[in-house]
């Protein structure tokens, strides 16, 4: 009869694989909410766990990748859900023969973050959406790119074609000007700063709507005016 051997500890935690992969991922997510990408360490995440570094090797194989697989996991499904409001909005204007409004291209944009916070929690989401948008690791920025801006692009030449006589690149900036109002409004910091009174979700957005559709037109400018390099109350 062969001898048996010892399970070693990341076979003896990796045995039941989805508990611990979970676990793992609860909690980088809770540790990335309170202290960001660069501060994470495999380590910490493990202990907040319950596991070992092993098992965390074992799952991922190297801190960027948990980062990664945790922000995915969290906040991945935005993209997709914008993407399928705008395909909505885009068969709705094959029928009727009219293009979507720039305001409706901008709430079918705005309302899945605010979905998401509310189904997955106001502090951990809205937390987790600050450190995308302001973490400077590698992985950070790469996932921004990845989960960002392939409903940023089609949402931009959307509006481009509901301004078609404003230059694109004035236009992209707007819109991410416009944007970050929605971030501003989404991680808390109009509350924070200005001892605001929070709004209900629907106020919130039919006012960012409103905000950022006025900023658009009025900020992007005109293909005549972008050509000549002249001023148009076009960004600076």
């Amino acid at each position: 009869m062969p001898p048996q051997r010892s399970p070693n500890p990341a076979s003896r935690d990796a045995g039941q694989d989805a508990p611990s992969r979970q676990r793992l991922l609860e909690a980088s997510e809770r540790l990335i909410a309170d202290g960001g990408v660069e501060a994470l360490s495999m380590r910490a995440v493990t202990q907040a766990a319950g596991l070992s570094v092993s098992a965390a090797n074992y799952h991922f194989g190297s801190k960027d990748a948990l980062v990664r697989e945790t922000l995915l996991r969290a906040l991945g499904p935005l993209g997709a859900q914008r993407l399928r409001r705008l395909d909505a909005l885009e068969a709705a204007a094959a029928v009727t023969g009219t293009a979507p409004s720039v305001e409706a291209l901008l709430e079918a944009y705005l309302r899945p973050a605010f979905e998401l916070r509310s189904r997955e929690g106001t502090r951990s989401y809205r937390l987790l959406w600050a450190r995308l948008h302001l973490g400077t690791s590698a992985v950070a920025e790469e996932l921004k790119r990845e989960l960002l801006n392939p409903a940023f692009q089609r949402y931009l030449d959307a509006i481009a074609r509901a301004l078609s006589d404003r230059d694109r690149d004035g236009l992209a900036l707007s819109l991410q000007l416009a944007l970050g109002a929605t971030l501003h409004a989404l991680v808390g910091y109009a509350e924070a700063l200005a001892d605001v009174p929070p709004l209900r979700d629907e106020a919130l957005i039919a006012r960012l709507v409103r905000f950022g559709a006025d900023g658009i037109r009025a900020s992007a400018p005109r293909r005549a005016d972008a050509a000549t390099g002249a001023g148009s109350g076009g960004p600076a």
